[in-house]
């Protein structure tokens, strides 16, 4: 069973909308494009203590020859 539904909104409600979903469309973007920053931040972290500790571990077999 399907009901028929009239919405009555004016212009301003219209513009109003189109500019929260452009704003909203924004929004979710620079989130997107964070979370990548986050993301590639603590892959180049871990990437920077990997090295870290192979520089480490090869000064102590340098040591030990």
């Amino acid at each position: 069973m399907y009901l028929q539904v009239q919405l009555l909104v004016s212009d301003s409600d219209v513009e109003s909308y189109k500019q929260i979903k452009f704003d909203l469309d924004e929004l979710r973007l620079l989130v997107e494009k964070s979370e990548l920053w986050v993301y590639k931040s603590k892959a180049q972290g871990k990437a920077d203590k990997k090295k870290a500790d192979d520089v480490g571990s090869t000064e102590v077999m340098t040591c030990v020859k």
